[in-house]
């Protein structure tokens, strides 16, 4: 058996019987500016996923897992979308939020369309301009806020799009995309993870329960990241899926935590 079926098959165990697809959180409307900070952010890593599985809708993978996953996330970010343009901050914030919206058009439209090789490149140069608007966004609610917390929120909800947007250029790659950008791009990915994470942990305003989930994130990335370094041409991208889905639901509550700081403050 080669190195990275064996280490795929660890990973796996490691990763136990935990489902494949995380479903989408409450949703209530927003009423404070920790829980726009946290949403707003939480639109960037949608952008990542949605490319991730429309890469595994292509290659057959978990099929029917797959389009429900993709269902949720488009249907999550209309929603958080609506909520976000209730919540009046400022007219820098609802210009933002017309920019997220005028290039979420184009993208949801491809996302929804019969996936395709050939398509998959423009589908995540179109998400990136989607992800570029929505940080914008999250950074124009950090100013407003004016708190530190605030910006804990935006890094800790930054993890989780970074950990859909490894896997999403795994994929791409394991879809036989060969493009030196995704890996250049796949390797920045990775060192800003594990920067951001290294600053999380250093955090003062840190709870145990933050501490323990960081911990956690910390023991998954370690894996997550050695089987994305494994370089032997065997490809593994439902392992790489499900292992990034779990460091996704972590970080989410994490965020979550760091939200509620940041309305405390």
């Amino acid at each position: 058996m080669k190195r990275t079926s064996i280490f795929a098959l660890a990973l796996l165990l490691f990763l136990g019987a935990w489902t494949a697809t995380m479903a989408p959180p409450a949703q209530a409307a927003i009423s404070n500016m920790g829980d726009a900070i946290n949403k707003a952010g939480r639109q960037r890593m949608l952008t990542q996923r949605i490319v991730k599985t429309y890469c595994l809708i292509g290659q057959d993978i978990k099929r029917s897992d797959s389009q429900k996953e993709l269902k949720e996330a488009i249907a999550l970010f209309d929603t958080q979308l609506a909520e976000l343009k209730q919540f009046k901050v400022n007219n820098e914030v609802t210009a933002g939020l017309g920019d997220v919206e005028q290039v979420w058009g184009p993208f949801k439209s491809m996302a929804t369309a019969s996936p395709s090789v050939s398509q998959a490149p423009e589908l995540r140069s179109q998400g990136e301009k989607v992800l570029r608007a929505a940080h914008e966004v999250v950074l124009l609610l950090q100013d407003a806020s004016g708190t530190s917390s605030g910006r804990l929120v935006n890094i800790a909800g930054r993890q989780r799009m970074l950990s859909q947007r490894m896997a999403s250029l795994y994929l791409l790659k394991s879809w036989g995309l060969k493009k030196s950008r995704y890996d250049s791009d796949l390797s920045q990915s990775m060192s800003e993870f594990k920067g951001a994470l290294a600053e999380l942990m250093a955090a003062d305003v840190n709870s145990s329960e933050i501490d323990r989930g960081l911990k956690k994130v910390k023991t998954q990335f370690s894996m997550f990241e050695y089987s994305l370094k494994t370089d032997s041409g065997e490809f593994i991208p439902q392992t790489i899926s499900k292992a990034s889905l779990k460091i996704l639901s972590v970080m989410n509550d994490v965020t979550g935590l760091y939200a509620g700081i940041a309305v405390g403050r």
